[in-house]
């Protein structure tokens, strides 16, 4: 693990990571994004994937962009089904973790491995329900085990998403503190929380340092958030700096600025007197208005 300086960004570096939640035979659900972006980063020296199957894991992966890429050189594969002891087995010595669509109640325990084998480095995905989608669900309890371990954590809670590919429609991050932005159908939203753009989140967290020992809640966003993107996007900003920019309350700001203006306008626009027209006035007014021609 090192301490590095980038052009945009400060990070840490880490050699190897584990990744879990992302492969389930039992399930049938693999999905080799993540850790197509997280090889991207040139930075992992083995990416672990966890999986209840390795020839599942194995054969959902294998692709031309996972073999072209020589993401297969640097994978790893390790079965945990359902005891501790195999996930503690699977990520003693390594230096991160993402475990992704963990719930509220699995949360605990996953707090006590990563405390006990003391790892640098955790991000948790976290799928809460709608009773915990509300404001102030910070898992007060689980940060403070983490921290008294010296584990540098982010979780990020979101509800439900859609499997599709990323940058289809916008997304909204806010703090932990904050409730889950939901689809909402004024303005011409209603949109779904695309996997991949979460996908994408989760994997830039794990070495941006502004994310390190906060709590994320992610959520489709408004058209704010995709003219803000958009705009990015056009500047040929990495995906990395763009994540950077959105986490945090950068958005929930200027969507504030914006209601204000708006506000505004609308109130300079109600107190203004409105031009006369031709049809407004009335007969009397226009037979002394009729002059030489009355």
């Amino acid at each position: 693990m090192k301490q590095t300086q980038y052009e945009d960004i400060n990070a840490i570096t880490y050699s190897s990571v584990v990744v879990s939640g992302f492969i389930s035979k039992e399930s049938n659900f693999a999905d080799t994004f993540p850790f197509l972006k997280l090889h991207e980063k040139n930075e992992f020296e083995m990416i672990t994937a966890i999986s209840d199957d390795i020839g599942f894991a194995k054969k959902r992966l294998a692709s031309p962009a996972t073999v072209y890429s020589g993401l297969f050189d640097i994978m790893n594969y390790a079965v945990v089904n359902t005891e501790v002891n195999e996930l503690e087995s699977s990520l003693s010595g390594k230096d991160a973790w993402i475990a992704f669509n963990i719930s509220s109640s699995d949360l605990p325990k996953y707090t006590d491995i990563a405390s006990k084998l003391q790892l640098p480095r955790v991000v948790f995905g976290v799928h809460v329900t709608d009773e915990e989608a509300g404001p102030n669900v910070t898992f007060e309890d689980t940060c403070e085990a983490l921290a008294a371990a010296g584990t540098n954590y982010t979780i990020i809670k979101f509800g439900e998403v859609r499997e599709m590919a990323e940058a289809r429609f916008p997304y909204r991050v806010r703090r932990g503190n904050e409730s889950i932005p939901l689809p909402t159908v004024d303005r011409g939203q209603g949109q779904p929380l695309s996997s991949k753009d979460l996908y994408r989140v989760i994997v830039e967290c794990v070495d941006l340092v502004k994310t390190f020992n906060k709590v994320y809640s992610v959520g489709p966003g408004t058209f704010l958030d995709s003219e803000v993107l958009t705009y990015m996007k056009a500047q040929g900003w990495p995906e990395r700096v763009q994540v950077g920019m959105m986490m945090g309350d950068l958005m929930d700001s200027i969507e504030r600025k914006y209601e204000a203006e708006t506000e505004r306008v609308s109130k300079m626009n109600a107190t203004r007197p409105l031009p006369v027209s031709a049809a407004s006035i009335t007969a009397s007014q226009r037979s002394k208005s009729t002059g030489f021609f009355g």
